[in-house]
């Protein structure tokens, strides 16, 4: 086997085990994004209102707070600030984490 060869092939993995890597991620997101937004409508008490707006505002709240890479997760803070600012009304309190 060549240098050259092998060079190529420690390529063609890196690129696989990234491309894996993604893809775990992008799973883990779309997880997290599904029960945060379950979590939230189970909080509406089956209020409807709250429940149409959580529906219509989740996602696009959960896109804009959620973090990639090493410390990947959602900002829970600023993701119920987002659904409540949305809304234009304060449906959910957050409380800061100690």
């Amino acid at each position: 086997m060549s240098a050259t060869s092998s060079i190529g092939q420690r390529i063609l993995w890196g690129i696989a085990a990234a491309g894996a890597l993604f893809a775990w991620q992008m799973y883990d997101r779309s997880s997290e994004a599904k029960k945060t937004r379950e979590e939230m409508i189970g909080m509406c008490g089956g209020e409807e209102a709250c429940i149409e707006t959580v529906k219509k505002h989740a996602e696009h709240c959960f896109s804009e707070n959620y973090k990639f890479g090493r410390r990947n997760g959602i900002d829970m803070d600023k993701f119920v600030a987002c659904v409540n600012q949305q809304a234009g009304e304060e449906l959910f309190v957050s409380v800061p984490a100690e």
